[in-house]
């Protein structure tokens, strides 16, 4: 196995998702993805973790959507809502066989299917605000995504696994720090009230004063390295 899918497995357990003992974590992904999936078993079990894998299918989601009746993308089923109340963690690998895979199917069905689950997901997003629920998405090489990148898989690889520092001899260190140095830089944008850009070609201000700069250090999506804040809606003057 590529060492740095080891490493990728090793960043999402003990860093990004921070398993304990006894937690109840779901990893999804497609078949193409095995490697990286067999690899974050094995630390979620090392980490006393309860893992378990969701296949996902290009060609089974696609018959779904288009030969399924309006009641059946409505159907919502226990499981599904037992996963989004009970879940402790889930780890999503954003990787598909083929990138238009659904490219043919009607959005509106696609709209319905995703309507019918918006309570899920207003469920899913509560729990994690509350960090009852915590959750990470990667991505994960594949062929398609390499094409859609116009480069071959090795340099899509390299190109993705250079990004999350997964070259390091320790990735979580690295990550660690960043964290730090970015949550140190959170604090000191926190005491701004407005920002002026001001280039070239653009003059605008915002301002920011009691909106929150988050820290993104790859604790939600990885790999990250983003702080970001709001501004206030009314207050963006200029161009």
């Amino acid at each position: 196995m590529d060492p740095r899918i080891e490493k990728l497995a090793d960043v999402m357990v003990n860093y990004s998702l921070e398993l304990k003992q006894g937690q109840w974590v779901k990893v999804q992904g497609i078949n193409t993805a095995m490697p990286l999936i067999k690899a974050f078993f094995k630390e979620a079990l090392d980490a006393g973790a309860h893992p378990y894998y969701h296949a996902m299918v290009d060609d089974i989601e696609e018959i779904f959507m288009k030969y399924g009746s309006d009641e059946q993308l409505k159907f919502i089923s226990d499981t599904q809502k037992i996963e989004v109340e009970k879940l402790d963690a889930m780890f999503a690998i954003m990787a598909r066989d083929n990138s238009k895979y659904l490219s043919n199917v009607d959005p509106d069905r696609q709209a319905l299917a995703q309507g019918a689950r918006k309570e899920l997901f207003m469920k899913f997003m509560e729990r994690s605000a509350k960090r009852e629920l915590k959750w990470v998405g990667t991505m994960y090489p594949t062929i398609s995504a390499a094409q859609d990148a116009d480069m071959s898989l090795s340099e899509y690889e390299n190109f993705v696994y250079e990004a999350g520092h997964l070259n390091d001899d320790d990735p979580v260190v690295f990550w660690k720090s960043m964290s730090k140095t970015q949550d140190k830089q959170a604090e000191y944008l926190q005491g701004f009230k407005e920002i002026h850009v001001k280039s070239k070609d653009t003059d605008l201000k915002l301002k920011v004063e009691g909106r929150k700069w988050v820290n993104c250090d790859g604790k939600f999506n990885f790999p990250d390295g983003e702080i970001f804040t709001t501004p206030i809606e009314d207050s963006v003057n200029g161009h």
